[in-house]
């Protein structure tokens, strides 16, 4: 039985030694062994159980050789050998118990190292796979950021250049309300020389009937004497001066009419081109509308973008921890 223990105790010391010392592949060939042994869990308890009734026997029987040798005084030659060989069973035994269960716990503990330096392997590539997908975040990111500059600088030249629009706009709005003041003062100034010349229309009638009274007079009085040429003289003159200002009048009426008409041509121009300026400055802010609205659509993606940056740093070093 010493012998069977002494040779149970040196084993377990060689599993414990191997398991502590990886010598070749002699470690994998004791983890092996030892699967094989749990697997058979049922058997284990049995050895396990009756060595530990066996160690508690032996410890009775070393109680009860003390307190013999107690009551006598002092202990015979036979007790205190079967002493002794009690105190080495159950020493051995209490021994091999010791070693059996630091070995299944080494081999426990060598189990779990194994396990984690797998998923070590595998969090390093889940750790790289983070660190591509963060260098593509952060390329993305420095893409919006200059789509973003690029959109702001765009907006703000096309801002601008719709402040130039309008202030374009407004000046031609002037020269237009100057224009239709200018035409409407002509106009007024066209109706007075329209009514002057219907005045003089008037009294230039009135003047030819009376020269026509006149003339018959002087006809009469030619028949009657020939003393009223200077007469007659004067009457012609007035009449080729009223002619002149007649054609006067007329072509003055016709410099304004052709005046009036040029401004107005130059007014419908100048509205066109007006409209053109509305059509323009429409097109400029809705573009400008867009552009802002893809900016703002932009920034939304930039923050997702860090969003999802710090989410992959927070999970880096919680994978790193």
């Amino acid at each position: 039985m010493i012998q069977l223990l002494f040779f149970l105790v040196f084993i377990e010391g060689f599993v414990a030694f191997l398991l502590m010392v990886k010598i070749g592949p002699l470690r994998e060939l004791v983890m092996n062994g030892l699967d094989q042994v749990k697997m058979r869990k049922a058997t284990v308890l049995t050895i396990a159980g009756t060595m530990s009734v066996i160690l508690f026997s032996n410890w009775v029987s070393i109680v009860k050789i003390q307190n013999k040798g107690a009551k006598i005084g002092t202990m015979t030659p036979m007790d205190q050998v079967l002493w002794r060989t009690h105190l080495l069973e159950a020493s051995l035994m209490g021994f091999s118990l010791y070693l059996g269960f630091l070995i299944d716990r080494m081999h426990h503990h060598l189990h779990k190292l194994i396990n984690l330096r797998k998923n070590g392997g595998s969090s390093k590539k889940v750790v790289e796979n983070l660190e591509a997908e963060k260098l593509q975040l952060k390329e993305k990111e420095d893409k919006a950021n200059e789509e973003v500059k690029r959109l702001q600088k765009e907006i703000s030249t096309l801002s601008e250049s719709l402040k130039k629009l309008k202030f374009e706009s407004k000046e031609k709005d002037k020269k237009i309300e100057t224009a239709e003041a200018h035409v409407a003062s002509l106009q007024k100034q066209s109706a007075d020389l329209l009514l002057e010349y219907d005045r003089f229309s008037l009294y230039l009638g009135f003047l030819i009937d009376r020269m026509h009274h006149h003339l018959h007079k002087l006809i009469n009085l030619r028949k009657n004497g020939g003393s009223s040429k200077k007469v007659v003289e004067n009457l012609e003159a007035e009449k080729l001066q009223l002619k002149e200002k007649e054609d006067k009048a007329n072509e003055e009426v016709k410099r304004l009419q052709k005046e009036i008409s040029t401004l107005s041509e130059s007014l419908k121009k100048l509205k066109f081109e007006s409209k053109e300026k509305d059509k323009k400055i429409e097109t400029a802010e809705a573009h400008v509308a867009s552009l802002q609205k893809q900016s703002a659509d932009l920034l939304l993606e930039y923050d997702r973008l860090l969003e999802d940056n710090q989410t992959l740093q927070a999970q880096t070093k919680n994978r790193h921890f």
